[in-house]
């Protein structure tokens, strides 16, 4: 094969294997979390997609048409009124889609 007169005459294979990649940047050990405020229906549940799938999280049918934050740290869901008080909270069972409220869970 013949020198190259570009990029200190090596091929473009080598010069390019010679430069720096790129890397994916993923940090597993870190929790997921996120914040969402929702609308609780008339029947006193809150929608929450986790996984790829429809999750339908029981807040209580005191809080029913009422806005509330949902505060998702991995699998646990806490609620909370828009003034900040503590609804409850619950873990997510990936077999179910209808999430109970865990009152105890704390």
């Amino acid at each position: 094969m013949r020198p190259r007169r570009r990029v200190n005459r090596c091929t473009p294979s080598v010069a390019h294997n010679a430069r720096a990649k790129a890397k994916p940047y993923t940090s597993i050990r870190q929790p997921h979390w996120r914040i969402r405020t929702d609308t609780v229906d008339v029947r006193g549940h809150a929608t929450l997609r986790y996984l790829g799938r429809l999750r339908h999280l029981n807040v209580g049918w005191a809080y029913r048409v009422q806005s509330i934050h949902l505060y998702i740290i991995d699998d646990v869901v806490t609620f909370a009124t828009e003034d900040g008080e503590f609804i409850g909270e619950t873990r997510i069972d990936l077999e179910r889609h209808y999430q109970p409220k865990d009152e105890g869970f704390r």
